[in-house]
């Protein structure tokens, strides 16, 4: 939500939900990502010579901080989309606009919209996958940050390691089954990296594996959130209610489980 604010001289937020306490709107050198958001479309409209007035921001926070699950990222890219729709910039081309998200960061392009997509490069090449299933997910996320440039500086790939992708069929996926044999080719080579600095991570991915009907398990990103996924919405609830009555789940673990959002399209859109 924004509204414009009585200050004169800086926009405004202020923060609530389940995550809200251990973030700030500005402390130092740190600003939060949708202040910054707010600030890269005013210098964007100075540069079109127009102005936008300084405003207040309010932010729910649902989701772990620094948890590889991108919700900083959504953040900023929800507030830029935000703005521009309520205050459109003139002229703008779909690439400026584009442009934009990837100067909040790495994850800033993908968040742009909800549609699927295959990341690659820093975030910046972005594939469009025509059709995608809706199958069922949970997320798990144990607590603990983790640093996301510590997990690179602790990343070692060997060179005869092969780095080719499986290529995406361009019709895309028809159904769950064929999602989940695909992505059983693919792997995350941060998990290794990880578990070696936050060792917990192995024991997430170990119990979310042995979780009724869990089709795959891995960790998101750079961790330490890990995820499992489900034929369905029910299947992953049902994982959900087994997983929080174990006496291996410590209450403190942050714990969601629903659906994915199906998607088709005529054509593989890049981004």
């Amino acid at each position: 939500m924004l509204e414009e604010t009585k200050k004169q001289n800086q926009d405004t937020l202020s923060l609530s939900g389940e995550f809200s306490e251990i973030l700030t709107a500005e402390t130092g050198n740190k600003i939060n990502s949708v202040l910054m958001a707010a600030r890269l479309w005013r210098e964007e409209m100075q540069k079109h010579q127009q102005k936008l007035p300084f405003l207040h921001f309010s932010l729910e926070k649902k989701l772990p901080v620094a948890a590889g699950i991108g919700g900083g990222s959504s953040d900023s890219s929800a507030t830029l989309n935000l703005l521009a729709k309520h205050y459109p910039l003139n002229d703008l081309t779909k690439e400026t606009f584009s442009e934009l998200f990837l100067k909040l960061g790495a994850d800033g392009p993908v968040t742009q919209n909800n549609l699927p997509k295959r990341m690659r490069g820093i975030g910046e090449i972005l594939n469009g996958i025509p059709l995608f299933p809706q199958i069922g997910i949970l997320l798990l996320n144990p607590g603990i940050k983790v640093s996301t440039s510590k997990i690179f500086q602790a990343l070692d790939i060997p060179e005869q390691k092969d780095l080719s992708y499986p290529k995406i069929p361009k019709e895309g996926w028809k159904d769950a089954r064929m999602l989940f044999s695909f992505l059983k080719k693919t792997r995350n080579d941060l998990e290794q990296p990880a578990i070696k600095l936050v060792p917990i991570i192995a024991d997430i991915l170990s119990q979310l594996r042995h979780l009724p009907a869990c089709q795959l398990a891995r960790m998101s990103g750079s961790g330490a959130t890990c995820f499992a996924l489900f034929q369905n919405k029910a299947d992953a609830q049902n994982a959900e209610k087994i997983l929080r009555s174990s006496p291996n789940t410590p209450k403190s673990w942050w714990i969601w489980s629903g659906e994915t959002y199906p998607s088709k399209t005529t054509e593989t859109k890049d981004f």
